[in-house]
């Protein structure tokens, strides 16, 4: 399913998100690209009044037109906004298919022919065979459709015609040398952007997540929550934040080490993440401070989410070094009220759990 199995699990799905929006990109400048030399190939030989190349009617428009037709219905499947993530890859490959399979089809009746109908056709060929391996965007197995299995079919049909194999790799030992550098090329092409990809996924790391927990720290959070406010702006969905504190976890770092308040650091984020939703962010907000953000979550379901994140922490004793401790929290809870901005509604939330460390702490106050 991935380009190289050098990319670690964690960025595959994020790649996958990459790879799709590259292929479009690419889909979409390929289709204007042949359709605009497919177009100017026609009208040349309206213009002159006849091809270079001799060829029956039916095989000149059976060849010539399918290219022309397969970018038209790209086009208009991208502008028309066709739903599904697949197609765009499987007109991609037929883009390059359909173009590869033209020019060697013409290059059958150009290699009968000879002199300069069949030099044009070698080198545009060549040509193809290069941009074919420019788009196939995975490497080795992405060449295999666009550019092997036309080649293969020409040299087939070139046998079968009668054609003897070493005249054949003689004459066209041009056109099997570009085959070979494409593929390497787009085997390197794929090595070096996925390679990027995992460099630019790893300072984003850095970035924005915390070392500690491995949790959103408070930049990326930020961010998150910016991008929600946007969100319900436009589709006024109701969101909330929890913002909860760590009770008297100054004692564990007094009474027991700050290697043994790592370790409970540690074990609540890989408990606040168990116990929130998958379209939940939770964050370190600083120090033994959390921050979680539930999108679509009225007051109701913030209250709920908090007591079920509350038992979790509560109920179970957290092992550190060889001893067991119950760590508590308080929550601050505060729902999005359409007006006010991210800033204050973080700071709504903490008012909150102050609130709550005042009414006697390991409970939950609503803003």
């Amino acid at each position: 399913m991935f380009a190289s199995a050098s990319l670690p699990e964690r960025f595959r799905e994020a790649y996958a998100r990459y790879e799709q929006r590259m292929i479009r990109e690419v889909m979409v400048k390929a289709a204007w690209v042949l359709l605009v030399v497919s177009v100017f190939a026609h009208s040349s030989i309206l213009i002159r009044g006849g091809s270079l190349i001799e060829a029956d009617t039916l095989w000149s428009y059976g060849l010539r037109v399918p290219p022309l037709a397969v970018c038209l219905i790209t086009l208009v499947m991208h502008y028309r906004r066709f739903p599904g993530h697949l197609w765009p890859l499987v007109m991609l490959r037929l883009i390059s298919l359909t173009a590869m399979s033209s020019v060697l089809g013409l290059l059958v009746f150009a290699y009968d022919q000879g002199g300069t109908a069949f030099r044009v056709l070698s080198e545009l060929a060549i040509l193809s065979v290069f941009c074919a391996g420019l788009v196939s965007l995975r490497g080795l197995r992405g060449c295999v459709i666009p550019l092997f299995l036309p080649v293969l079919c020409y040299i087939a049909v070139m046998i079968q015609r009668g054609h003897e194999p070493l005249a054949l790799v003689a004459s066209q030992l041009g056109l099997l040398s570009a085959i070979g550098i494409a593929a390497f090329v787009s085997h390197l092409q794929l090595r070096i952007r996925v390679r990027e990809f995992i460099a630019r996924q790893e300072l984003n790391e850095i970035s924005t997540v915390d070392p500690l927990t491995g949790l959103m720290n408070r930049r990326a959070m930020v961010a998150r929550l910016e991008s929600e406010r946007a969100r319900h702006n436009r589709f006024t969905q109701a969101f909330a934040v929890i913002m909860l504190d760590l009770d008297l976890f100054k004692r564990v770092n007094d009474t027991l080490g700050h290697q043994a308040g790592d370790q409970v650091l540690r074990e609540v984020a890989a408990r606040l993440r168990a116990n929130t939703r998958q379209q939940d962010d939770v964050a370190r907000w600083g120090g033994e401070e959390f921050l979680i953000l539930l999108p679509d979550t009225d007051e109701k379901g913030a209250t709920a989410a908090t007591n079920n994140i509350r038992a979790a922490l509560r109920n179970a004793p957290i092992t550190t070094l060889d001893t067991s401790l119950n760590q508590t929290a308080s929550f601050g809870i505060a729902v999005y009220d359409n007006r006010e901005s991210t800033e204050r509604l973080v700071a709504r939330a903490g008012q909150a759990l102050h609130m709550a460390k005042e009414c006697g702490r390991n409970r939950a106050v609503v803003a």
